[in-house]
């Protein structure tokens, strides 16, 4: 059944092997399992919440139907982590070049959260651009409010 990979075992997927990345990524940053574990499940909450917060404003706000809301939750969750596990995985190789690796690792991590957004939400391209402007904007004031 596409709607159960597209609903549950997708999300899943790309939610555990996000967060195994992001939490072996730390753990070599700090050294500290406990500490590994803590920060990603800081991001993955703040994420969610934050991407939540802006996709129920943008589907109140444009009449998008996002489905049920443990799924929906789900989905997030996933596109919260999957993207920067990735540019974490290709951060390596983005680091060899000089200047515009950080740059490129941004557009990839764009790349992939304007696609998963748009694939697992099945929202058209228009739905798309302004779910993914309403998310940047909440987290930006939630990223100046907490600092």
């Amino acid at each position: 059944d596409t709607d159960t990979i597209k609903n549950l075992y997708m999300p899943l997927g790309l939610l555990a092997a996000g967060m195994l990345i992001e939490i072996i990524a730390a753990m070599l940053r700090t050294g500290n399992l406990g500490a590994a574990l803590g920060s990603v499940a800081i991001d993955l909450v703040l994420g969610t919440a934050a991407m939540l917060g802006g996709m129920l404003f943008a589907a109140k706000f444009r009449g998008i139907e996002l489905g049920p809301s443990r799924s929906v939750v789900l989905k997030l969750a996933a596109i919260s982590v999957a993207p920067s596990a990735v540019v974490e995985l290709v951060g390596p190789f983005l680091r060899l070049i000089p200047i515009l690796g950080w740059l490129l690792g941004f557009v990839v991590e764009f790349i992939l959260f304007f696609a998963l957004l748009g694939a697992l939400f099945d929202l058209d391209e228009s739905d798309t651009w302004f779910c993914v402007w309403v998310i940047f904007l909440v987290s930006l004031v939630i990223s100046f409010s907490i600092r």
